[in-house]
């Protein structure tokens, strides 16, 4: 359960690091696709408290 005082806070989310040559930093085997359900399930559980 969320607390009404609760918000979510995305961190430097760029789809950049889903294409970016430095395996290092990117994720470009496509796991960053493959947490955009759960980003997209927990922006609608906190409604516009999302930052």
């Amino acid at each position: 359960m969320i607390n009404n005082d609760e918000w979510l806070v995305v961190i430097d989310r760029q789809e950049a690091f889903a294409h970016n040559e430095w395996p290092r930093w990117a994720c470009s085997d496509g796991a960053y696709y493959q947490t955009d359900k759960n980003y997209t399930c927990l922006a609608k559980a906190y409604g516009d408290r999302v930052a």
